[in-house]
Parts: structure tokens; C-alpha cells; sequence
């Protein structure tokens, strides 16, 4: 189960009974004699708890927290066996997203946190807690009496050991880079427009980044053009690879050119054409990654939208 799949609401929730825990999922449900909540608010029990899977996730491969779903041993192993929706559920979606971001030292930026209506109450539901594994790691918990470290193994949650939080402590800090797009208007030659898409990386880590690569594939056509003006450009099995130069360096919250891409349209009277075809969106899609030195390479796709057809559009009446 995957974090957009909760779109689909109280479905999703209901799809997880007589699923397991896992090194990424954790189901969570309240018990009168040690409430989580006491009339929607997190209590001191409910912030360890909560404090305790988020140190876990953050500082393994990340995970899920399921709330309103109750979980007991079946031949063995934690599984759902029983919806149990949370009272109060928006004052309870609250006190969780407020406390997910003082829980943690050093704090995780990138938890998500969603709740979700039961049909048959709206005031009840469940709340769904999406915390990424850490690029920050490791996370400790600041829950009062639990000053601790925690990592995930198999379906649970555990205290790091002395010299797992020692080797965490010795691993380099890491850069975090993402990419973004902007278009920019080229060279005119009557009703043709040399056209070029902007490629910024954007460095939201602690460190600065060195090395920088990327990586892009799965375009159907070869409408996009590097310049190679700026980093070491090859292709090979589908892919194009660009390397920056030795000296190109992403320090932390900075953004900078990366490279630019050539593509070419057309005017004509039904409007924008480019590679024989009308420019509409997805009209360029392709698959990408981005990495750098001692950091994990971040995958994604970028489709052309019309948010970006309108920004081409300007671009051309200039």
C-alpha cells in the first residue's frame, strides 16, 4: 500500500483487514485502559507512541502509520483484524500533524499526515501518517521521557543500539537535490520559434552538491535536444546522461541552471505545432533521476501541462 493509494478513501483503509505489518506499514488503534487520545488530543502515551514510529521510519526506509485499525497476533504475526475509526477525527488529524513536527530531532520536514471520513460517521475516521525515509538521519524522539533513537526491523520498532546511532552520527550529511522547469523563447525565424526548457536543480539538503548527475529516458520522441553547453552529455541504451562540469556546486537552499534542452514549433493558424503535431499536454513526457555525491538518486516524470503551455505561449507573443 502506497500513500496515493489513500486517495480512494475508507475503500483503501477497508482493503488493509487481514493484511500484515511490515518493515513500512504500522496499524494503530485506541485501547481504553492506555488511550491514545483523550477527547481528540494526543495524550502523553499517544506522543511516545507516535514519536517512536516516526524516529523509526525516518531513520530506516521509511513508512506508513495507519490510525483506526486494530491489529492483533494471528498464528504468530500482527495483522488488521477490525476497523476501529478515531473519535474526534479532525482535532485528532491536528494534534498529530502538530505534533509530528516537534517530535523529532533534528525535525523531518517532508511528513505527510490525511485523514479519512468513515461513511457511517463523519466526526470518525481514520488518519494516515506518510514519514519518508530521512535524508536528515538519524531522528531522535523528543516525546517527554523517551529521549531516544529508534530504527525499524521486520513489523516493529526498536531502539537503536549504541553503535548504530554512533555509525548514523559518522555517515556523511547528504545533499538533496530536486529539479525544476522553466521555458525560455529562442531564436525567430518567421513563424518558427527556437524554444529551450530550463532544467534547475535546486539543493534543499544541509550539504552542498557535488557531482552532479542526471538521467532521462522514456521520451516517445526525440523532441528535446540537448545544447551541451553546460555539463558532459552521452546516451546509451535509450538513455541520455548529463554530467555537470568538476566545478558546478549546488550549495544548500540554492538553485542553478543545470542545462537546457532545444525543441522547436510552429505557428500556424490552429495555433502551436511542434514535431508535426499540435502542442497539447503530455505532448513532452519523459522519465527522470537526479543524484550527486553521496546522495540517493530521486526519481520522477515530468508531462508538459497547461501550466507550461501557457508560459510557452507567452514566451512566443514577446
Amino acid at each position: 500500500m502506497e500513500w496515493q493509494d489513500f486517495a480512494e478513501g475508507e475503500k483503501a483503509v477497508e482493503s488493509l483487514l487481514g493484511k500484515q505489518e511490515t518493515l513500512t506499514l504500522e496499524f494503530k488503534s485506541d485501547h481504553p485502559n492506555e488511550p491514545m487520545f483523550v477527547n481528540g488530543e494526543l495524550s502523553t502515551n499517544g506522543r511516545k507512541i507516535l514519536a517512536k514510529e516516526l524516529s523509526a521510519f525516518a531513520n530506516s526506509a521509511g513508512g506508513l502509520i495507519v490510525y483506526g485499525i486494530d491489529c492483533r497476533k494471528v498464528n504468530g504475526v500482527d495483522e488488521a483484524v477490525d476497523l476501529r475509526p478515531v473519535v474526534h477525527l479532525s482535532k485528532a488529524e491536528t494534534s498529530i500533524r502538530n505534533a509530528a513536527s516537534e517530535l523529532l530531532q533534528p525535525r523531518h520536514s517532508d511528513i505527510e499526515v490525511m485523514s479519512i471520513p468513515s461513511a457511517s460517521d463523519a466526526n470518525a475516521g481514520f488518519i494516515v501518517v506518510n514519514v519518508p525515509r530521512s535524508e536528515r538521519r538519524p531522528h531522535r524522539s523528543e516525546a517527554k521521557g523517551q529521549k531516544e533513537y529508534f530504527k525499524r526491523s521486520g513489523a516493529s520498532a526498536f531502539a537503536m543500539e549504541h553503535y548504530d546511532i554512533e555509525d548514523a552520527f559518522k555517515r556523511q550529511s547528504s545533499p538533496l537535490l530536486s529539479l525544476n522547469f522553466d521555458f525560455r523563447w529562442g531564436m525567430k525565424s518567421g513563424q518558427k520559434f527556437g524554444m529551450q526548457l530550463l532544467l534547475g536543480v535546486t539543493n534543499r539538503g544541509e550539504v552542498s552538491g557535488k557531482s552532479v548527475t542526471l538521467q532521462i529516458w522514456n521520451q516517445p520522441e526525440l523532441i528535446l535536444q540537448p545544447i551541451k553547453r553546460l555539463t558532459s552529455v552521452s546516451q546509451f541504451d535509450g538513455r541520455m546522461t548529463f554530467a555537470a562540469a568538476s566545478d558546478f556546486v549546488v550549495h544548500p537552499d540554492q538553485t542553478r541552471i543545470f542545462e537546457q534542452l532545444d525543441f522547436e514549433l510552429i505557428r500556424v493558424p490552429e495555433g502551436l505545432m511542434i514535431s508535426g503535431r499540435p502542442l497539447l499536454p503530455g505532448r513532452i513526457a519523459f522519465d527522470y533521476s537526479i543524484g550527486a555525491l553521496d546522495m540517493r538518486s530521486q526519481q520522477a516524470r515530468f508531462v508538459l501541462d497547461e501550466t507550461h503551455i501557457r508560459s510557452i505561449l507567452k514566451s512566443t507573443e514577446r
